[in-house]
């Protein structure tokens, strides 16, 4: 690949590193995700931020992020056959994906904003508020209160924290995310 870049886009060299997967949201308008499971997957949260389509498996963490027939196509675990059929489907109907991202954009706002993630763990925790930590230095924060020492924990499906916060503010600029408008 030539040192000069200025042409090129993210699917250039697919193995490339990036720290900004927005280039590559932006080129997409589905974001198929085959996951066994995990957590919270980051790339859906991404993915719902930027108004894209999903297409992604009916596994720990994938259902728990998306709703399926509303941001998504839930699919069988290990079925890729499964997988392709939506992705057709979404392809032959730009309406859908439109639709799809929309709901998925709400949906991040709505449910996986940080600073609502953020307000429901304080109130799990029994903690005060963002706010009132900060006009009382006094409060104890969150690495020392001994609240957090406990070893009970609401579940993952009440209490979706991602390891690096949500990705529903990664954009906040105007969505002009469906080229096909």
């Amino acid at each position: 690949m030539p040192s000069d870049t200025a042409g090129s886009n993210c699917f250039d060299d697919p193995c490339q590193e990036s720290e900004d997967v927005r280039p590559a949201l932006t080129a997409a308008h589905v974001l198929a995700l085959p996951s066994y499971g995990e957590d919270t997957p980051r790339s859906a949260l991404e993915a719902m931020a930027m108004g894209r389509a999903i297409v992604t498996t009916d596994a720990p963490g994938c259902r728990a992020t998306v709703q399926d027939g509303r941001n998504d196509f839930l699919v069988p675990v290990r079925d890729s056959r499964a997988l392709t059929n939506p992705v057709v489907r979404l392809a032959a109907d730009p309406a859908l994906i439109a639709r799809f991202g929309d709901e998925g954009r709400r949906i991040a706002e709505e449910k996986h904003d940080v600073r609502r993630v953020t307000e429901g763990v304080l109130v799990f925790m029994a903690l005060p508020p963002v706010a009132s930590r900060e006009a009382d230095p006094t409060t104890p924060s969150p690495q020392t209160s001994s609240r957090l020492r406990s070893t009970s924990r609401a579940p993952s499906s009440t209490w979706p924290i991602p390891s690096e916060g949500p990705p529903s503010a990664v954009d906040p600029s105007p969505r002009s995310h469906h080229s096909y408008r």
